[in-house]
């Protein structure tokens, strides 16, 4: 609901339906915060684990972006409510213990110059790649590789990258 509709809007749409089919609690929690009085069901999203499993894992990223330590990363919307901003932060710390650590990162959003600067300003960007965007179906082998997915979310309705990383192993 947050940030795709205004709350008036919300309401009114809420006001005039019978039923409301969600996919999390927190999500059935905003509704009826914001009014709305009938049925909520919550049927959680669900993912191929045919496609999200270990067996994708693929260490020829790691050979690509020069991996040869800690392999971190992060998926999601460059945005301030994916808390990626904490994350880069945490960098240094991270780095200190793990000099070789490395933190790719997989998405687009409005604050992508800006925490590319934060790594900048850190000294971090050797250990942190911007990828950008790409193919959900090109995921999984980022996943099943990976030593860590990080996702230090605001807001999270439903998050349905921890299910599919978590899929990957």
């Amino acid at each position: 609901f947050d940030n795709v509709i205004g709350n008036g809007l919300k309401k009114y749409i809420l006001k005039r339906i019978d039923k409301l089919t969600v996919v999390s609690n927190a999500l059935k929690e905003k509704a009826i915060e914001i009014g709305y009085n009938g049925e909520v069901y919550v049927y959680p999203m669900g993912i191929d684990t045919k496609l999200f499993a270990p067996s994708k894992k693929d260490d020829s990223i790691k050979v690509k972006y020069k991996i040869n330590g800690p392999f971190l990363l992060f998926v999601g919307g460059i945005i301030e409510r994916k808390g990626i901003r904490y994350l880069i932060q945490a960098m240094p710390k991270v780095i200190k213990e793990f000099p070789d650590a490395k933190l790719i990162i997989i998405g687009e959003g409005n604050l992508g110059e800006e925490m590319a600067e934060l790594a900048k300003s850190l000294n971090v960007s050797y250990n942190i790649v911007f990828i950008g965007p790409i193919p959900h179906d090109d995921l999984p082998p980022y996943f099943a590789t990976a030593d860590v997915f990080i996702l230090p979310s605001l807001s999270e309705g439903f998050g349905l990258v921890i299910i599919e990383a978590m899929s990957c192993g």
